[in-house]
């Protein structure tokens, strides 16, 4: 004999992880949570490694393609200030502090 709760879970429309997920990102994204987090944290260095590359019709799991790789460069060149990692090192050493939205 089942539960009024085991009843009532039935009722409940199953939600697979990934619908969870873009729920979630949706409700921040609505809420400003990125924007908000983008704008306390700009005049912090966003330090970026590269991992992982795959050559011409490359298929290793989790690796970037060229043409990915290009344009996610192209997009940090648009959105953010490039910058060696000395000028940041010689930026904080000399307490000049930082430009908003660099990237070494």
């Amino acid at each position: 004999m089942r539960s009024k709760y085991q009843a009532r879970a039935e009722r409940i429309p199953e939600f697979h992880s990934g619908s969870i997920k873009k729920l979630a990102l949706h409700a921040m994204r609505g809420c400003g949570v990125f924007s908000l987090t983008r704008a306390l944290s700009a005049k912090m260095a966003r330090i970026l490694m590269y991992h992982n590359f795959s050559g011409p019709g490359g298929t290793a799991p989790g690796a970037l393609s060229a043409e990915v790789t290009r344009a996610q460069f192209h997009y940090l060149r648009r959105h953010y200030r490039v910058v060696p990692l000395l000028q940041i090192v010689e930026q904080l050493a000399s307490a000049k502090g930082l430009d908003s939205h660099t990237v070494p």
